[in-house]
């Protein structure tokens, strides 16, 4: 049997707080509730406990509480961030602490003196930072002690239910107890007395809410809410519960036990083929905490085939591949050691099969200088154990499809990746191999976009393999990251030399990269403009003969391109990149 000792305290106040210093103590019982004042224009007089911020203006109240009275106090009103300290005891500040917070926004402090003697309870009121303002501090002494309820829990998890022992104190003759089940409705309720009340069995994973009315009009509710320690039943992956296409799963993780991955509490669901090969979707965006999901082929689980963190803000959202026939485990966790309720739904839709250079040893040769199309929708993870996540990327998990190039004479080459459809991410690693080892990268860009990345030092000849990927394996939904297409070209020669970025002798020009319009400047007339392709084909041609002139790239395709610019019979080419 376990023991939980709940005391709770519902009074009808809010609180703020204030003080000056401990030379001019602000005698609370001389007033009466509710005190406004300001700190503006206050010294800093105080560095304990919470209250660490260096110039932060305070103030300090007192107020004495008889012995067996409770008191409640709190702040009402606060115009600024603030923070505060409560204690008792001993000299001004307060010699033994009964709180101190930051933030104090979410109810009154209360406090039952039980010592024996009365005691002088003092309020410093603080900023956080250097921040003042006004507040409003109000404040109540009643002369007796709430009622009270000590909680012994029974947990019987190998019939998955708990009940418990409720042992009422001071609850009045005409009191009354009500234990609430977040499933079954009102348990229990006590019309009077004090002693012994159990209530029970409850589900394992349930709540209870337990509410206490005493019959003092000064000292009347307390409540709180309990949940038994059982873990779900479906805490490990042998005891996975199945889903279907187009169900809604609600369910907790606070109660569960970590089964590896991210050291965060974890429960288990299974997805078994309907017999054609189709895509699935977890969805976890109406979840109450920040969730991470996991797909594994086996159970115990060692095969992961999909994980997803941040789809919608902190939430999960991910895409895997059934077979038709295979049973799938999804490991439902969070970011770090978060836990709490998810809300996960599942939907399926027809298959998008693996592009053919899924995997490195498949990967697509490109020719140096030519654009070529790609697509991650349907692409697997290329993993090659716990060395999956690159050094610029740090998710585990990536839906990555490869390509290959030969160095050229000079050992420099410039990659960029442009989308072209509704994906966001075409994310570049370059390496010497298909080993994928972090050490042996050769260069890494994760913009979450098109990018461009140079790559220096290759050795003449000798093949690279390129990693085009992005996170997850997410269907499109709103604005999640998401696989689909984009464009890749290696270039011979790197992407950031200086005639790449801002000037000539001739003329400058920007933007670059360019979305649409070149804009080209020059001292003297600009006579010619010719535009060529990375083949070496003209694109485009123009004579403005004019100083400024505007060249719409809006109709060519997303690359690379050298534009030839003649100005005063001199001749110079620039290469730009179209976005």
């Amino acid at each position: 049997m376990k023991k939980i000792t709940l005391l709770f305290i519902l009074l009808a106040f809010s609180f703020s707080f204030a003080q000056e210093n401990c030379a001019s103590v602000i005698d609370l019982g001389a007033l009466t509730s509710p005190y406004s004042g300001d700190t503006t224009g206050a010294a800093n007089d105080f560095d304990q406990d919470c209250l660490t911020n260096a110039g932060a203006p305070d103030q300090v109240f007192s107020i004495v509480v008889p012995n067996g009275s409770t008191i409640s106090i709190g702040q009402t009103v606060n115009a600024y961030d603030s923070k505060h300290r409560v204690a008792y005891g001993g000299a001004c500040p307060g010699a033994t602490l009964i709180t101190c917070v930051d933030d104090p926004d979410t109810g009154n402090v209360v406090w039952i003196n039980d010592t024996g003697s009365d005691q002088t309870v003092y309020w410093v009121q603080s900023a956080y930072s250097t921040g003042s303002g006004t507040f409003e501090l109000a404040w109540q002494i009643f002369n007796c002690a709430p009622p009270s309820a000590t909680v012994a829990v029974v947990e019987d998890c190998a019939n998955n239910q708990f009940s418990v022992d409720v042992d009422i104190t001071d609850l009045g003759s005409n009191g009354t107890l009500s234990i609430t089940n977040s499933v079954n409705g009102d348990v229990v309720n006590v019309d009077s007395g004090v002693g012994i009340y159990t209530a029970g069995p409850f589900p394992a994973g349930g709540g209870l809410t337990i509410s206490i009315e005493g019959d003092n009009a000064d000292c009347n509710v307390t409540s709180g809410t309990l949940t038994d320690s059982c873990p779900p039943t479906n805490d490990e992956c042998d005891n996975a519960i199945p889903v279907v296409c187009d169900g809604n799963y609600l369910g907790s993780t606070s109660a569960a036990t970590d089964s590896g991955g991210n050291l965060a509490n974890d429960v288990w669901f299974s997805y078994t083929g309907s017999g054609v090969a189709e895509d699935v979707t977890l969805e976890f965006c109406d979840s109450g905490y920040d969730t991470l999901v996991r797909v594994y082929s086996d159970c115990p689980a060692t095969n992961q085939i999909a994980q997803n963190d941040d789809a919608c803000g902190t939430r999960s959202t991910l895409t895997f591949s059934s077979d038709g026939t295979s049973t799938y485990y999804i490991m439902v966790e969070g970011y770090s050691s978060n836990s709490g309720t998810f809300d996960m739904n599942v939907t399926c839709a027809a298959n998008v099969p693996a592009p053919a250079n899924d995997l490195c040893v498949n990967a697509e040769a490109l020719t140096l200088d030519v654009q070529a199309a790609g697509t991650t929708a349907g692409a697997t993870d290329d993993s090659t154990g716990n060395v999956d996540d690159t050094t610029c990327d740090s998710f585990t998990f990536k839906s990555d499809v490869w390509y290959s190039f030969v160095a050229p004479a000079d050992g420099d080459v410039g990659i960029m990746t442009a989308i072209t459809g509704t994906s966001d991410q075409a994310n570049v690693a370059v390496y010497p191999d298909c080993n994928q080892l972090d050490a042996d990268s050769l260069g890494c860009s994760d913009g979450n976009g098109g990018e461009m990345l140079d790559v220096t030092g290759l050795t003449a000849g000798n093949t690279y393999y390129v990693r085009v990927w992005s996170d997850g394996v997410a269907a499109r939904q709103g604005n999640f990251r998401t696989e689909g297409t984009f464009t890749i070209t290696v270039s011979d020669a790197t992407l950031s030399t200086e005639d790449f970025t801002v000037s000539s002798d001739l003329f400058t020009y920007y933007p670059n990269p360019v979305n649409s319009n070149l804009t080209l400047n020059a001292q003297r007339d600009i006579t010619n403009v010719v535009v060529y392709n990375m083949l070496g084909q003209q694109v485009m041609r123009s004579t403005p003969n004019t100083v400024n002139s505007e060249v719409n790239m809006t109709t060519l395709n997303p690359g690379a391109y050298f534009v030839q610019v003649t100005v005063d019979n001199k001749t110079e080419t620039i290469r730009i990149i179209k976005n």
